[in-house]
């Protein structure tokens, strides 16, 4: 019963982070996601006592990425860690835009 309750939990976040993407992809056609890094540690530190291990589980990124990533030897831009913050965000009514900025392409 419930492993069943965390696969509905599960079925439900991924409904959810589906419909959000196709709101987020129609207002930003043309528009590249990159992470705030800065706040990006604020968040971790102040959600997750700065484990980023903890924060890497929770959003479903790996470890090793997130490390890269804030020591700026992994791609911020990349749609895959951008909208697992989102996700993130949305979840904990947060607001997103504090952490990813969106950047027009010309």
């Amino acid at each position: 019963m419930l492993i069943f309750f965390t696969k509905t939990i599960d079925k439900k976040k991924l409904c959810m982070y589906n419909e959000f993407v196709k709101k987020i992809n129609k207002q930003k056609v043309g528009e590249n996601m990159e992470v705030n890094i800065e706040n990006l540690k604020k968040l971790i530190e102040k959600n997750f006592e700065n484990n980023k291990t903890k924060f890497a589980e929770t959003i479903g990124i790996s470890r090793e990425y997130i490390s890269k990533l804030l020591n700026g030897k992994e791609d911020k831009t990349s749609a895959k860690i951008c909208n697992a913050i989102i996700l993130y965000c949305e979840s904990n009514n947060l607001n997103y835009r504090e952490y990813i900025f969106f950047k027009s392409i010309r």
